[in-house]
C-alpha cells in the first residue's frame, strides 16, 4: 500500500512510489527512486509538495542485490539454458509441438512475471545489468522479446499482443543458427561475401518456421526484422506499410538490443550513443509511431543513472532534455552539466 507524504516530510533512504513531475509535466523522478539530499533538493526546487511512498518505508540497497534483480537473474538464466537446447533443435527440426509451446509458455510467464512490476523501467534495468553475466545468441533473443512487448505495452498494445511480441522476438533471429559459425562469431568486418551469407539468415529463418502452427506474425518478424520502411532493408526492400506491424517493433528492439550488447568485434555501445543515433536517423528507417514512444520512454528508463562522462567526471542523470534526448542534464559534484549545451562531453557509460 502507497501512502501520501509531504516532501518536507521526507526521509532520506525512502524509495518513492510514484513517478514525479515539474509544472511542465517533464519527469523529474521515476517511481523507485531511493530518496538522497540531491533528489529532495530537487522536489523542493521545482516545487513538488508530495509524493507517494510504500508503507513499509524500503531501505535503499544496490540494485543487483535487491531480491527482485537476484530472483530475476535465476529466472533468467534457467530460460536462457531452456532455450540453448530448443532454439539449437529447432534449427534442425528436431522439436515436437509440446516443446515449441512449451518454450514460448516460459518466456512469456518470464516477462509476465516482471512485467507486472510497479514499472515497466524495471526490467530495462534488470536487462541492463543481466549484461554482467551472459550475453550470447539466445540471451538476445530473449531480451527483444521482452523490450518488444514493453514498447507494445507504451504503443498501447493489448495484453495478448504483448505477449505475441515477446514469441517474436524469441524466433526473430533463428535462421542465424544456420549460418556457418566462422561468419556469426567473426571477430573482425565480414567480407561483402560474407555479409551476403549473412544477410540469408532473414530467409532462412522464416523456412524453419513457416509451416510451424504459430502465429504468422512470429513468421513475419522473422523475415522482415531487417527491412527498413524507407526500402533500404532485406531481404526484399520492402517499404512502409508493406512491412508487418509487429516486425517494425521487433526492429527497433532488436537494433537497440544489438548495439548496447558486448559483441565478437567490438564492446557495448553507450544507450546514448544509440538514442542518438536513433534521434538522427531513426525517424527515416523505422515507423515513426514506434520509434518516438520509444525513444520517449526508454530515455526515462536512466533517469537516476549514474554516469561516466567523457571528460573523465562521473554524475547523476536527473532531467532529461525533451528536445535532445540523448543530451541529459547531469548533476556532477557541485555542477549541473546541461549536455546539450556542452557538445564538447557526452555520456560514455551508464553504471
Amino acid at each position: 500500500m502507497n501512502i501520501k507524504i509531504p516532501v518536507e516530510d521526507l526521509q532520506i533512504n525512502t524509495v518513492i512510489a510514484n513517478d514525479a513531475y515539474n509544472e511542465d509535466s517533464q519527469l523529474l523522478i521515476t517511481e523507485g527512486t531511493v530518496l538522497t539530499s540531491k533528489v529532495l533538493d530537487r522536489l523542493k526546487l521545482f516545487n513538488v509538495n508530495y509524493v507517494y511512498i510504500s508503507s513499509d518505508g524500503g531501505d535503499a540497497v544496490p540494485f543487483t542485490e535487491t531480491k527482485e534483480f537476484i530472483q530475476f537473474k535465476e529466472d533468467f538464466i534457467k530460460v536462457t539454458d531452456y532455450l540453448h537446447n530448443f532454439l539449437s533443435g529447432l534449427a534442425h527440426k528436431n522439436i515436437s509441438e509440446k516443446e515449441l509451446k512449451t518454450a514460448i509458455d516460459i518466456c512469456i510467464e518470464l516477462y509476465s512475471s516482471y512485467s507486472s512490476l510497479s514499472s515497466t523501467y524495471s526490467i530495462f534495468d534488470m536487462l541492463h545489468h543481466m549484461r554482467d553475466f551472459s550475453d550470447s545468441t539466445f540471451v538476445h533473443s530473449i531480451n527483444v522479446g521482452m523490450i518488444a512487448a514493453i514498447i507494445g505495452r507504451w504503443a498501447g498494445k493489448a495484453e495478448k499482443e504483448e505477449h505475441l511480441l515477446v514469441s517474436c522476438g524469441l524466433f526473430h533471429d533463428i535462421g542465424k543458427l544456420l549460418i556457418p559459425s566462422e561468419i556469426l562469431n567473426k571477430p573482425g568486418k565480414l567480407t561483402e561475401a560474407e555479409f551476403e551469407i549473412m544477410k540469408t539468415h532473414a530467409e532462412k529463418g522464416y523456412e524453419l518456421l513457416k509451416d510451424l502452427d504459430i502465429d504468422e506474425r512470429i513468421k513475419k518478424s522473422a523475415l522482415m526484422h531487417h527491412e527498413r520502411v524507407n526500402g533500404s532493408g532485406y531481404p526484399q526492400g520492402l517499404k512502409g506499410k508493406d512491412i508487418d506491424d509487429f516486425a517494425k517493433i521487433i526492429t527497433i528492439a532488436d537494433v537497440y538490443d544489438a548495439l548496447t550488447a558486448t559483441r565478437v568485434y567490438r564492446g557495448p555501445i553507450c544507450p546514448f550513443d544509440v538514442i542518438e543515433a536513433f534521434e538522427k536517423d531513426g525517424f527515416n528507417l523505422y515507423d515513426s509511431r514506434y520509434m518516438l514512444v520509444f525513444l520517449q520512454n526508454i530515455i526515462n528508463s536512466y533517469l537516476h543513472s549514474q554516469v561516466q562522462l567523457s571528460n573523465g567526471e562521473s554524475g547523476e542523470i536527473i532531467m532529461v532534455n525533451t528536445n535532445n534526448l540523448s543530451k541529459p542534464i547531469v548533476h556532477s559534484g557541485s555542477d549541473f552539466i546541461d549536455l546539450s549545451k556542452n557538445s564538447d562531453i557526452k555520456i560514455e557509460k551508464i553504471f
